[in-house]
């Protein structure tokens, strides 16, 4: 589902840009075109859901961080997945904390956020070269 969603923002990004020229105008606007490379980045970035002993090894070290992440494996997979595109980010301990509690509606702290992205950097999980 969020590869559809980000594909839809990166056609919407890439709408907007075209609209948004004029006779003057024959490139889009830089902010936009950053807009729909970041949206491509991300996008690359996402691995693919883990299966078999990949996933049941990611899903009991979120559950060990915090019990209340292994509530809905789909979501937290999906969580997982969604902040490999934020890793490099210098905020990317908040994010996650951001990302995990809304896709599981719990409290997570950037503490814990942290924790997270070092179970995805340990285990390879965004490594998706």
């Amino acid at each position: 589902m969020y590869r559809h969603t980000a594909l839809a923002a990166v056609a919407l990004a890439a709408g907007l840009a075209l609209t948004a020229c004029n006779s003057q105008t024959t490139t889009p606007p830089s902010n936009l075109a950053q807009a729909a490379q970041d949206a491509s980045q991300a996008i690359a970035n996402t691995p693919p859901k883990p299966t078999g002993a990949k996933r049941t090894k990611l899903l009991a070290a979120l559950t060990a961080i915090n019990a209340d992440l292994g509530k809905d494996q789909e979501k937290a997979i999906e969580a997982a997945r969604n902040q490999c595109a934020v890793m490099s980010s210098t905020k990317a301990d908040q994010a996650a904390a951001i990302r995990f509690g809304t896709y599981l509606d719990t409290e997570v702290t950037e503490a814990e956020g942290k924790r997270i992205n070092n179970v995805l950097r340990d285990q390879g999980f965004c490594d998706v070269s």
